[in-house]
């Protein structure tokens, strides 16, 4: 099975410390890794560049997207995962925390996400962005996990292609504040995803290497 990890980022401080680890995961594991700076499109907030970068599939089987703000902790293989996609998925998502904010805006986190390498996801991918990139969603907090949310909820077609990991199966959050206890990030967790905050890039930075100091 041939596997990719990719990302974007137009954020040094925070890349420069989270890259170097998935670049060691992946040559300790045999996986390419593939990241990007420039913007695919002026005008179009950054996250909506997972669906870009998700198409860069020549000689994989499987692609998985990481944001910039998630550190893998664990050395299992993320094939392992992988192998829990059903047949007939080609995306694989993980579920958010189940606290009440949650619950009430959205179904999954786009954090990680892992893409099944055929034609039919290359189709999706470049659908949504460019039907996405054409909404009000284009340039807005949580940008394309908006709009990737309606269409979960309202395309049957989109909903069959998506399997949806277990909360803290494959991402776990780590938040300053608002997250209970038992959906915190804690050791053996595949990964951890420093999120749920406001805060400019040297703040984001501070939290991210005072992350891994402590756990890394």
């Amino acid at each position: 099975m041939n596997i990719g990890l990719c990302s974007w980022s137009d954020r040094k401080q925070v890349h420069s410390l989270t890259w170097p680890l998935l670049n060691k995961y992946c040559s300790l594991h045999g996986y390419r890794f593939t990241t990007c700076t420039s913007s695919f499109q002026e005008g179009v907030a950054g996250s909506w560049m997972k669906l870009k970068m998700l198409q860069q599939q020549e000689g994989l089987d499987y692609l998985v997207w990481f944001d910039d703000d998630i550190i893998i902790t664990s050395e299992k293989a993320i094939s392992e995962y992988i192998s829990e996609l059903p047949e007939d998925k080609i995306f694989g998502i993980s579920r958010c925390s189940m606290t009440a904010g949650q619950v009430n805006r959205f179904i999954f986190n786009m954090g990680l996400m892992v893409v099944k390498c055929e034609e039919q996801s290359r189709y999706w991918l470049e659908d949504i962005w460019r039907r996405g990139i054409e909404t009000k969603w284009r340039n807005k907090k949580l940008w394309e996990q908006d709009y990737i949310t309606r269409l979960y909820k309202t395309s049957n077609e989109f909903k069959s292609l998506v399997h949806l990991y277990n909360y803290g199966t494959i991402q776990t959050y780590v938040r300053p504040y608002g997250l209970p206890v038992e959906y915190a990030w804690k050791p053996g967790d595949f990964s951890a995803h420093i999120t749920g905050q406001a805060c400019n890039n040297r703040a984001k930075h501070r939290r991210i290497q005072s992350f891994i100091n402590a756990n890394v």
